[in-house]
């Protein structure tokens, strides 16, 4: 019988198939570009933390007693304030199934450090890293454009500093992507087979 070829963790349609038999091409290609995508959320959350450090300074020059909140509403702000809360609300979910899944999978060692566990927990991370991003991008494209939008000087502030809290979930994110790719890389080069560690009695809720 002949041997089946690697299974792809991730395809990538622009290989030739000369290419797709290359071990090298199925495993590294797609997951270098993993690897940039982190780079690049990353680079997304240096950018958002800069944009919030101005707006911090900016509100600081607010006078409470000549600031008006803008009424009413035009149609455009009343559409991205929905956009960002409906985007905020989306973050939640997918951080407790990261954590569900990392605490899950804890315990054993033979099971946290398997290549397939790493590679799930490095995948909820990014889910959990752009729902944080996207919402931080919605709230601050709000506290940019519609700098008197919100009732007072308080409730700016207050506004600016959930940006900031979306902002380091989505760094967490990230710093947790990362760490499970390079241990997803630990594993393979480690030899640890994929779902042959997995089975339902091998689970715990302790965590990492």
């Amino acid at each position: 019988m002949p041997k089946k070829a690697p299974r792809r963790i991730h395809s990538n349609v622009s290989l030739t198939a000369a290419e797709e038999s290359d071990p090298e091409n199925i495993v590294l290609r797609p997951l270098n570009n993993l690897h940039d995508l982190i780079r690049k959320m990353l680079y997304e959350v240096r950018n958002h933390e800069s944009t919030v450090a101005s707006l911090k300074t900016w509100a600081e020059t607010i006078d409470p007693n000549t600031y008006r909140k803008q009424v009413p509403w035009p149609r455009e702000l009343l559409e991205a304030y929905e956009r960002y809360k409906h985007l905020v609300d989306l973050i939640n979910p997918r951080l407790l199934a990261f954590k569900e899944y990392e605490n899950r999978t804890s315990q054993p060692t033979k099971v946290r450090n398997s290549a397939e566990v790493r590679m799930k927990r490095l995948e909820l991370a990014l889910e959990w890293g752009q729902a944080a991003l996207s919402a931080a991008e919605a709230r601050i494209y709000v506290l940019v454009n519609y700098r008197n939008a919100y009732d007072d000087k308080r409730s700016i502030q207050s506004h600016i500093k959930q940006a900031s809290d979306n902002s380091a979930s989505a760094r967490e994110a990230v710093r947790k992507a990362g760490q499970n790719y390079r241990a997803y890389w630990r594993a393979l080069a480690a030899g640890k087979p994929h779902s042959s560690v997995l089975t339902s009695d091998t689970f715990s809720d302790g965590s990492d």
